[in-house]
């Protein structure tokens, strides 16, 4: 690795472990010697909106959108739908978030991040749509999308369709903690109503 991979490496562990302030001002040290490093643009707003500094967040996004090559893009979307979700504005989450699928249709990422922020505004019917079409992809978090639609359908008291659902997580992750206990959720709750039908 060179060192700018490097410097990005140690921004990257300490946003994954949580160390937001650390992370920030590697990340500033790292863009002070390498400025072009687009990437490092976008985590830098990442970890301004998880800071809940919005403001900062969705400018240094937004530049970091204008300069990132292509097939970056998608992140810059992403993360600028993310900043929306933090901040509240659903509808702005929503824009940037069919953004990023339009990118990268076939990354099921991307619709179970859309099918969630619609779930969350009550649009079961859409967030539906958007895991299905996840459960098809053949990048990404599939085992997330049918999560996802799992958790879909048993808002909706499907709970047949959700256990199956749980069950095809399982299969591409057996220890996929939220499919165990959405599965065994399904079979209680299926249990129980027969028991008392």
């Amino acid at each position: 690795m060179n060192s700018c991979e490097t410097a990005y490496r140690r921004v990257f562990d300490a946003w994954s472990s949580g160390e937001h302030a650390t992370a920030l001002e590697l990340c500033r040290e790292l863009l002070r010697d390498f400025p072009e490093y687009n990437i490092a643009w976008v985590l830098k707003g990442v970890l301004l909106y998880e800071l809940a500094r919005y403001p900062e967040a969705e400018q240094v996004l937004r530049e970091a959108i204008r300069s990132i090559p292509l097939e970056q893009l998608q992140h810059g979307y992403t993360h600028l739908g993310h900043l929306y979700l933090e901040s509240g504005n659903y509808d702005e989450a929503e824009t940037w978030y069919r953004k990023a699928i339009e990118l990268a249709p076939d990354d099921a990422g991307r619709h179970v991040f859309l099918g969630a922020l619609l779930a969350k505004k009550g649009d079961f019917r859409g967030a539906e749509e958007c895991h299905r079409k996840g459960t098809l992809c053949s990048k990404g978090c599939v085992d997330e999308a049918y999560l996802n639609l799992g958790l879909v359908l048993r808002a909706q008291e499907r709970y047949e369709e959700a256990l199956e659902c749980f069950k095809r997580a399982l299969e591409l992750t057996p220890d996929y903690e939220k499919a165990i206990i959405g599965k065994s959720d399904m079979e209680k709750a299926i249990s129980f109503l027969r028991a008392n039908a």
